[in-house]
């Protein structure tokens, strides 16, 4: 019976993203398309690849990363994935990246909806594609 319990146990680690752009830049909220979603910084994205090299070494082995569907809190998740995906052989193995709406900030001045929130597959391509 202690080895059935034993093979459930899950292991659950909480991160948030790495630094934002408009953390470290003022104007960049003058030229956003989008005020409310703002990118990693340079450092943002080292910090997010430093975690994954951390989170890759980890036992048993992250299975699926969690995040909002805010740009910073998917390219960290992007980072920390392609860390631990780096050896994995096969498509069946790799970590998943699943977005979760209710992990995101509520603003009371704006109003969430799925063209807000969410982001195309072409534009996490895109974003996937800017990291690597």
């Amino acid at each position: 019976m202690a080895s059935i319990a034993a093979s459930r146990k899950k292991n659950i680690y909480f991160a948030r993203h790495g630094e934002r752009i408009d953390w470290i830049d003022t104007t960049w909220i003058l030229s956003a398309e989008r005020r409310f979603d703002s990118p990693l910084s340079p450092y943002g994205l080292q910090q997010a690849d430093e975690l994954g090299v951390y989170i890759a070494e980890l036992q048993p082995r992250i299975t699926h990363i969690y995040a909002s569907p805010f740009l910073r809190t998917i390219q960290t998740a992007l980072q920390v994935a392609n860390q631990i995906n780096k050896n994995v052989l096969s498509i069946t193995e790799t970590t998943k990246i699943r977005l979760e709406p209710g992990f995101s900030e509520y603003f009371f001045d704006h109003i969430w909806n799925e063209e807000n929130i969410y982001r195309s597959l072409h534009q996490l391509r895109e974003i996937s594609q800017n990291i690597e």
